[in-house]
C-alpha cells in the first residue's frame, strides 16, 4: 500500500522526533491462536549458540519518524503505530522496471508471482501479515547485493492468486515451487509471522538455512489470552464477510488507536488492506498459537533468530523462546532496531550469518 514518501493517510501527519522507547507493553505485530501442536521437550537456553558476530550487528540508526501528536496516539502503542503505518500505508520502493515479474504454479494450481533480483546464493524472502512483496522491496534490494533473491507475493496477495480451502501446507508447497525455480536448497528469511511459515517450511523442505526476524509468539498467559481473543474475533468477522472489520481488528491488534484507524479509512489505499484481510487468517494459522515445539525441534538446518533491541519486550521474548526451541540455533539482537527494522541492518545480519555456513 502506498503513498508518496513521508505522506500519511487521511488526517495523519508526520513530524521528526526521537523515539521515546515507550513501547515495552505494545502488542506484537500479529499473533495466532489456534490450538498449539503437541509439545515436545524444547532445547534449553544453554543449547542456543551464542552469537559470534555481535559487534558487526550493532548499528547506529537515525531517530524514527513519529506520527503527529494531533492524532493523540496511546504512548504505549507508539511503536506499533509507527511500524504499522509504515508497513501498510506508505509507498514501498517501486519495483524497478528492469526486473520483470515472474510466476510459478504451485501444486494446487495457485499462481505465485515473484521478483527475482541479484546474484549469489539463492534466498527466498517470506513476508509477514497483510503485506505483499512491495512492502519488503527495500530489504530485497539490500539482500540482492549478495544473494539471488526471490521476493514473492504469498497466495492471496499482490499479483498471486489463491485457491481454497486454505491450509498451511499449501503455503509450504508454494515455497517448494519457488525452491524449484532457484534450482534447489535456498536460505529462507521470514519476517514477523512470515518467520513462522518459513520455519515450518524449513522443517519439511530441503532448505539450506533459516533466518527468522521477530516471530511474534506470546510467552505468557496474558499474551496467549489476547491472541486467542484476536483469533476468535478475526474468524467471526471473516466468516461474516466483514473484511473491512477484519482489517480494522488487525490494526487494533498491532496497536493503532481508533482515531488513527478512522483517519486511515478515508484513504484510497484502505481497500487494499481490506482486500488482503482473508490472508490474516493464513498468518494466524502459520503461527499456530504458542511455539510449536514439535515442529521447531525437528528443524535440522542452521538457524538464526533475530530481535530488535528497541522492540517491545514481548517480541524480544518471543524471538528468544523461538531460538530456544530450535536446537543449535543462534539468537542475536540488532541494537537500536524496532520491529520495522532498517533494511540495510537486517540484510547485514543475514550476510554475517550465512557467511559462516558450509559451502552449499
Amino acid at each position: 500500500m502506498a503513498l508518496a514518501d513521508g505522506e500519511l493517510l487521511g488526517e495523519l501527519a508526520t513530524e521528526a522526533a526521537p523515539d521515546d522507547g515507550a513501547n515495552d507493553d505494545a502488542p506484537p505485530a500479529v499473533e495466532a491462536c489456534v490450538p498449539p501442536h503437541p509439545a515436545k521437550a524444547t532445547a534449553s537456553a544453554a543449547d542456543v549458540k551464542p552469537s559470534k558476530y555481535e559487534a558487526p550487528l550493532t548499528r547506529t540508526i537515525p531517530p524514527k519518524t513519529r506520527l503527529s501528536k494531533t492524532i493523540n496516539p496511546d504512548p504505549g502503542c507508539s511503536f506499533s503505530l509507527r511500524a504499522a503505518v509504515r508497513k501498510h500505508f506508505l509507498i514501498a520502493p517501486a519495483r524497478p522496471s528492469v526486473i520483470p515479474m515472474e510466476t510459478v504454479t504451485s501444486h494446487d494450481g495457485t499462481v505465485i508471482a515473484f521478483d527475482r533480483l541479484g546474484a549469489g546464493d539463492p534466498l527466498i524472502l517470506v513476508s509477514g501479515a497483510s503485506c505483499d512483496r512491495q512492502a519488503d522491496a527495500a530489504l530485497a534490494n539490500a539482500l540482492a547485493e549478495r544473494f539471488d533473491v526471490v521476493n514473492y507475493d504469498r497466495r492471496g496477495r499482490g499479483e498471486s492468486t489463491d485457491t481454497l480451502p486454505f491450509a498451511v501446507d499449501r503455503e509450504i508447497e508454494d515455497i517448494s515451487a519457488l525452491l524449484d525455480v532457484v534450482g534447489g536448497a535456498a536460505i529462507l528469511v521470514g519476517l514477523s509471522s512470515g518467520a513462522a511459515l518459513a520455519a515450518r517450511a524449513a522443517e519439511k523442505l530441503p532448505v539450506r538455512a533459516l533466518v527468522m526476524w521477530e516471530p511474534p509468539y506470546p510467552t505468557d498467559e496474558q499474551g496467549l489470552a489476547a491472541a486467542t481473543a484476536y483469533t476468535a474475533a478475526l474468524k467471526d468477522r471473516l466468516e461474516a464477510g466483514d473484511q473491512d472489520g477484519a482489517f480494522a481488528l488487525f490494526l487494533q491488534r498491532v496497536g493503532l488507536p481508533e482515531e488513527a484507524i478512522a483517519g486511515m479509512r478515508h484513504s484510497p489505499y484502505w481497500p487494499q488492506g481490506v482486500r488482503l484481510a482473508p490472508t490474516l487468517a493464513y498468518d494466524d494459522a502459520a503461527l499456530g498459537g504458542s511455539i510449536p515445539a514439535d515442529v521447531f525441534g525437528a528443524i535440522s538446518v542452521p538457524a538464526l533468530v533475530l530481535a530488535g533491541g528497541a522492540s517491545p519486550k514481548m517480541l524480544q521474548d518471543g524471538a528468544r523462546a523461538t531460538a530456544e526451541a530450535i536446537r543449535g540455533s543462534v539468537f542475536d539482537t540488532l541494537e537500536g532496531q524496532t520491529h520495522d527494522a532498517a533494511a540495510d541492518v537486517l540484510a547485514a545480519a543475514v550476510v554475517d550469518f550465512t557467511a559462516q555456513l558450509p559451502a552449499g
